[in-house]
């Protein structure tokens, strides 16, 4: 996990290796299907994602 994840975010160059649209789109899914799948325990726990 270390490979993508900073300390607070994804770290990376959009466009370059492994930063890819191809890896971001992958990644919102895992994103939609993991908070979709946790959302009653997640309800008042979430944190802003920023995307920038």
């Amino acid at each position: 996990m270390g490979k993508y994840f900073g300390t607070d975010g994804i770290r990376g160059r959009f466009g370059d290796f492994p930063m890819t649209e191809a890896f971001a789109y992958r990644l919102s899914l895992a994103l939609a299907k993991f908070l979709q799948a946790n959302s009653d325990q997640l309800h008042e726990q979430l944190a802003p994602i920023i995307i920038g």
